[in-house]
């Protein structure tokens, strides 16, 4: 992804298309990484951020906030 419509508009790789539908379907997540530089390893961060688009997280309005499609999931 390198601009905003890649990430509202963009096709998903598709070596990520199994992994989102695995997490659609989970009821709890749970994340394990080490700390790289204070945080989560780049490579994780870019697979959330892939996976977390508009249409799987969040669902985009006219107005106000977007909707939140991941009720009833934990983390």
């Amino acid at each position: 992804m390198r601009t905003q419509a890649d990430f509202e508009t963009g096709a998903l790789p598709p070596s990520l298309v199994q992994p989102r539908d695995d997490m659609r379907w989970a009821e709890h997540w749970v994340f394990l990484f080490p700390l790289w530089h204070g945080t989560m390893p780049a490579l994780f961060k870019g697979f959330l951020e892939h996976i977390f688009r508009p249409g799987f997280a969040m669902e985009y309005r006219k107005e106000g906030f977007p909707k939140r499609l991941l009720a009833g999931h934990s983390a």
